[in-house]
């Protein structure tokens, strides 16, 4: 489910009346802001030494 998105650079329709999937049906989690995603992402992306050895 998408809330608070930040959006740069797009072009067309942005389309958000609608229903999604919403994963709390299934499992509890915590959402991080959207302007903390590219440092999130820079952090944990890509392969992880910690992951799986």
């Amino acid at each position: 489910m998408q809330r608070g998105s930040i959006l740069v650079g797009c072009s067309g329709k942005q389309q958000t009346n609608d229903t999604a999937f919403d994963p709390k049906s299934f499992y509890s989690y915590r959402l991080d802001p959207a302007a903390d995603v590219p440092a999130l992402v820079k952090t944990h992306g890509g392969p992880q030494t910690k992951i799986g050895g």
